[in-house]
């Protein structure tokens, strides 16, 4: 993609599977709304992080470096850091929530679903399902009637 061309929409890109920056930050915010391990998978990871950004700067004390590389090696390690587990990491679990609602329920009910998060309106994907016509056909309806 070029700098001065439109930007692919969102459907296409997680169709593709080439997300942008911008697109991934958003599937890591749903990513998180919709995650039941929170601090195994979003906590727990950073401040592992932080605790061997720390480790490592005093070791880059004890070795002599100067105050630049005491701060600034900390910091490209955890810019590095954060840009590769929003974009290979926490989005790709934002695109499992999108490829689960599309299994449960069906294609139009994640398009409305992924449309109204976007627009930062809340949705509910039971209403959503049931506006689209695709609640009582799903996976989710009859494993709910199971007895």
């Amino acid at each position: 993609m070029g700098f001065f061309t439109e930007p692919r929409p969102a459907q296409e890109q997680l169709k593709s599977r080439r997300i942008s920056y911008a697109l991934a930050l958003k599937l890591t915010r749903l990513a998180y709304l919709v995650s039941k391990r929170k601090l195994i998978e979003f906590y727990l990871p950073v401040v592992v992080l932080v605790v061997l950004v720390l480790a490592g700067c005093k070791f880059l004390l004890n070795e002599g470096r100067g105050p630049s590389d005491y701060i600034g090696i900390p910091i490209m390690v955890f810019a590095f850091y954060s840009w590769f587990v929003v974009k290979f990491y926490w989005a790709e679990k934002g695109v499992a929530y999108f490829v689960w609602v599309e299994f449960m329920f069906g294609p139009k009910t994640s398009n409305v679903v992924l449309t109204q998060f976007l627009a930062g309106q809340p949705y509910d994907l039971i209403q959503a399902a049931k506006s689209e016509g695709e609640y009582f056909a799903s996976l989710y309806a009859k494993n709910l009637a199971k007895p």
